[in-house]
């Protein structure tokens, strides 16, 4: 239908139409066109989507996109969505996601005609979560050799994107999973570890891995040492010691046997002895050290003897001679002795070389005054130094011969002293004896001079050993008796040391009793003292001298009358006097030998103190000193009646046992005093008797358990002593059995406490020799008993 330039048609679906139009003017003109018309109705847009769930994100806040599918052969699209933003250009819908979770969208999709098409869909979001790492712990290792460790090294990652874990800092590499290093010292190894995922997030750690390499163990081995012994006997050395710095040491063990207490007890060969001593540790590693040990054999050490004499006057010059015996296998080319004495009793005059000196032919021999040289004034009192040599340095001259050439006695040196008038002193012992100031007191040298011999014993002039450097049990080191012998430290060093075979007996003036010549106030020797006769020769001495009496040294010893010491007196002619007319008593004479020993036993509270006196005592005065605590000193039953004053005075504590009356300490065996407390040591024992005499004092300690010692010499041939300590006054038997359990031999007796020795002989019951070979010897006392073994070699 043509409407006003218009052509319009009215279709129903899709279709072409093809038309004709003619054109007609007024004039009857007309003209025709075809028209061809293809019609397209509209067709409403389909939409879909497609979309992975979940999606995975590395960071929160990232864009999730969707594809759009869109069927619209029209065109003219428009879209909108509930979250995010359609985008026709590239046919997706995109929004943010901020966190993980699900999200659910509806996109609406519109053509230009008005048509829609709406699609839904929901989608998961995972947000990337950084990995976990898995890190082991700080821990040590220990190590012999430096060996590759290898710890284990993870991360876990919730999101399956692991890429790698990597050593940040520190040692080390990381090998299939572990961090692996070699140390190559001990010490500290601190590594930080990272490990990262495929989105770049990363977990880190640090753990610490220390490393103790082990090192060597160390041993110490004394310096090397020589001894003279007149046997092969066992010895015991100290010094020995190993030692690991990791604490892992398995074995400590010398060539010469089991090391107790840093100390190696061996029997010896003659000549050079090499004593190693190994270590070792849990890894195998080892060190060794050695102490060469010299040993010189001889028959028997020598004996260097100071004389004792008997019965000496008062107020005369007496002889004492130094000695020097059975020195046949060790003889001596200088000598450097030590001398202590009383001075107030005796006067030092001189000394000359001994016959040994004159008849070799000595180049050298010199004394002095004092431990140190002569002096002008202050010396002092009571030291003498004997010095001799036999060759010096002085051309061609020597000597035609040493030190003993056998085992007889030779003299060394003769000592003159004065003794003194002094009537105190009279039927006292004044002992001469030695004394050490350091290592090179009271030594010896051999010929080459290359080795200092040094003390081995000591005795008194009875034979009693004052100190034996041989028992540490009975004589340890540490507690030396002051100025006796050359301590166990001169054995040490690193030079060639001393050796110890020199044995030493004190000797000693033992000055008469007066009363052995004849009795006080009996100065005309009728056997009557204290008459008028007396008191007539008595003044005419004063007149006539020494020629009044007929037998002047018994005269001198009875003229002390009034005791005060002083022979000779006016004072005495005044109390004699006083005795013949009734106005004075005559003064008692102390008893002669008298003796006040003391034994000191160690207890569970403290000390107790026994003693053996021979008469009544009067008083008793002990010095002790103290290193630790101390209680009241209590008399004994001994002492019951007595009174007691005690004190502490730089560390010094001394204990007067005394009584203004007539008690006294009783004669015979008790206990005198205990004191309770610990580090507590007697030192010194004064004691008269009940007339004022001084006493012959002795100590002893007595030991605190039963012991049986070691056979000395072992070996030995013939003789050897056995020896047996004893806590306390028992019964006791020494059995001596050969290798096959046979008993050949018994020895049995009861003693005090104290030291019990016998000497065996090696003969049987019977008196025959026994064979060489290994013996057994079994001691028994009370509940007490222990065998020991001894080798006698032929």
């Amino acid at each position: 239908q043509p409407v006003a330039g218009q052509v319009c048609l009215t279709l129903s679906d899709d279709s072409v139409i093809t038309g004709s139009i003619m054109v007609a003017d007024s004039c009857g003109r007309t003209d025709v066109a075809t028209l061809v018309v293809t019609a397209t109705v509209n067709t409403a847009p389909v939409v879909s989507v497609a979309v992975a769930s979940p999606q995975f994100l590395c960071q929160p806040g990232a864009e999730v996109c969707a594809k759009l599918t869109i069927v619209d052969p029209d065109n003219g699209l428009s879209g909108t969505s509930t979250i995010g933003t359609v985008r026709l250009s590239d046919s997706t819908v995109c929004f943010i996601a901020d966190t993980a979770g699900q999200y659910c969208n509806r996109v609406i999709l519109s053509d230009s005609c008005g048509l829609t098409d709406t699609v839904s869909y929901c989608v998961e979001v995972i947000i990337n979560q950084p990995p976990v790492c898995h890190l082991p712990g700080d821990t040590t290792y220990e190590q012999c050799e430096p060996v590759q460790i290898c710890r284990p090294v993870s991360a876990t990652d919730a999101d399956g994107n692991l890429t790698d874990c990597r050593i940040v800092s520190g040692p080390g590499e990381m090998i299939g999973g572990n961090w692996c290093y070699t140390p190559i010292a001990s010490g500290t190894a601190t590594v930080t570890i990272r490990c990262t995922d495929a989105c770049e997030a990363t977990c880190e750690g640090s753990f610490a891995t220390t490393f103790v390499l082990d090192q060597p163990p160390s041993v110490t081995c004394r310096v090397d040492t020589s001894f003279v012994m007149p046997d092969l006997y066992e010895v015991c050395l100290n010094g020995f010691a190993c030692s690991d710095p990791d604490g892992d040491l398995i074995s400590c063990a010398s060539n010469m046997g089991p090391i107790v207490d840093g100390e190696i007890c061996f029997v010896p060969v003659e000549g050079l002895n090499v004593i190693v001593v190994a270590a070792e540790d849990a890894c195998g590693k080892t060190a060794i050290c050695t102490t060469l040990v010299t040993v010189i054999t001889v028959e028997q050490c020598p004996i260097i003897r100071l004389e004792k004499t008997e019965g000496t006057l008062q107020g005369h010059y007496e002889n004492l001679q130094v000695t020097i015996e059975n020195g046949g296998c060790l003889q001596i080319a200088g000598f450097d002795l030590l001398i202590g004495y009383d001075a107030s009793a005796l006067t030092f005059v001189q000394a000359t070389a001994g016959e040994l000196l004159t008849d070799c032919g000595w180049e050298y021999f010199t004394y002095r005054y004092g431990p140190d040289g002569n002096c002008e004034s202050g010396c002092p009192s009571g030291m003498l130094r004997l010095v001799g040599l036999a060759e010096t340095n002085n051309g061609p001259s020597h000597p035609s011969c040493y030190g003993p050439s056998d085992g007889g006695v030779y003299t060394l040196a003769d000592l003159t002293f004065l003794v003194s008038n002094d009537r105190t002193f009279e039927c006292q012992y004044v002992p001469v004896y030695f004394y050490w100031l350091d290592c090179g007191d009271n030594s010896v040298s051999n010929i080459d001079g290359d080795s200092l011999i040094i003390d081995s014993r000591i005795y008194n002039f009875e034979g009693g050993i004052i100190w034996d450097e041989f028992d540490d049990d009975q004589y340890p080191d540490g507690g030396r008796t002051a100025y006796s012998g050359a301590p166990d430290a001169c054995l040490e060093g690193f030079k060639i040391t001393p050796y110890r075979c020199l044995e030493f007996w004190n000797g000693g003036v033992d000055i008469v009793c007066a009363d052995s010549i004849d009795a006080r106030g009996d100065l005309n020797l009728n056997g009557i003292a204290n008459e008028i006769a007396d008191a007539v020769m008595y003044t005419g001495y004063f007149v006539q001298g020494l020629t009044a009496f007929s037998s002047p040294e018994a005269s001198i010893a009875a003229s002390d009358v009034n005791a005060d010491g002083i022979a000779l007196s006016v004072a005495d002619l005044v109390y004699l006097i006083r005795v013949i007319v009734g106005d004075a008593g005559p003064y008692a004479k102390p008893l002669p030998d008298a003796f006040f020993a003391v034994e000191v036993r160690a207890t569970a509270e403290g000390l107790e103190i026994g003693y053996e006196a021979s008469s009544e005592v009067g008083a008793a005065l002990l010095t002790f000193v103290v290193d630790g605590a101390c209680g009241t000193p209590m008399l004994g039953d001994g002492a019951a009646g007595m009174s007691l004053l005690s004190g502490i005075r730089d560390k010094e504590l001394r204990v007067l046992i005394y009584d203004i009356g007539s008690h006294g300490i009783a004669a015979g065996r008790n206990v005198l005093v205990t004191i309770p407390g610990d580090g507590i040591a007697l030192t010194a024992v004064e004691a008269a008797d009940y007339f004022g005499g001084a006493m012959t004092t002795t100590t002893r300690s007595l030991p605190t358990n039963d012991e049986l010692l070691q056979n000395y010499p072992n070996p030995f041939n013939p003789t050897t002593a056995i020896q047996l300590t004893l806590a306390s006054a028992a019964e006791w038997t020494v059995d001596i059995y050969n290798i096959a359990g046979q008993k050949i031999r018994q020895y049995a007796g009861r003693s005090d406490a104290g030291l019990v020795e016998v000497i065996w002989d090696a003969t049987d019951y019977n008196g025959n020799r026994v064979a060489s070979g290994i013996y057994l010897y079994r001691a028994t006392a009370g509940n007490f008993t222990a065998t020991r073994k001894m080798v006698l070699m032929k």
